[in-house]
């Protein structure tokens, strides 16, 4: 639960500016993670670090990830299902039409929370994994295309769907 703290300290003269600001990092830090879970943290540089393709992407952060799905139901299979549908939308150049893409990556999402709530087909942490991403590629005005973003995102899932046959056991 995020502090809700910061503002009222401010106000009473009790923390200075800098407290104040790191105060609020540290309250939007939390509320992420109660919506993102780990991603948060896994995430921290995302796909760009200082401008460049996070070298970590497609080894390490994906391990990372694939490690979070370990202890539970999901299958390499039913992973290599969700990523179809992202490289259907790539195929089809959805990229383009960034409605499309919002309400496509959404209704992936709404598949995702679906096979979790039969019988956990899916983790909770692979909920937050889509949604972590549908965020970042689609609201995150960080100075990089819509496009040049889900490109990233589907290779990202191309090599979390290879190393799962290496984590996930069928």
């Amino acid at each position: 639960m995020p502090n809700p703290f910061a503002e009222y300290f401010k106000k009473a003269g009790l923390i200075d500016d800098e407290k104040y600001e790191k105060l609020k990092k540290q309250e939007e830090l939390e509320s992420k993670k109660n919506e993102y879970g780990d991603f948060v943290t896994i995430y921290k540089d995302w796909y760009y670090k200082n401008g460049k393709i996070n070298p970590n992407l497609f080894e390490q952060i994906a391990i990372d990830i694939v490690n979070l799905f370990k202890n539970s139901k999901l299958t390499s299979t039913k992973l290599r299902q969700y990523y179809d549908i992202v490289n259907n939308l790539y195929k089809e150049k959805i990229y383009n039409n960034e409605a499309k893409l919002k309400s496509e990556l959404y209704l992936m999402l709404a598949k995702a929370n679906y096979d979790y709530g039969r019988k956990q087909i899916v983790p909770l942490s692979f909920i937050q994994f889509i949604r972590y991403n549908l965020k970042e590629i689609v609201f995150n005005k960080d100075g990089h295309t819509v496009e040049e973003k889900f490109k990233l995102f589907k290779k990202h899932f191309e090599a979390i769907v290879a190393y799962s046959k290496w984590v996930l056991k069928e």
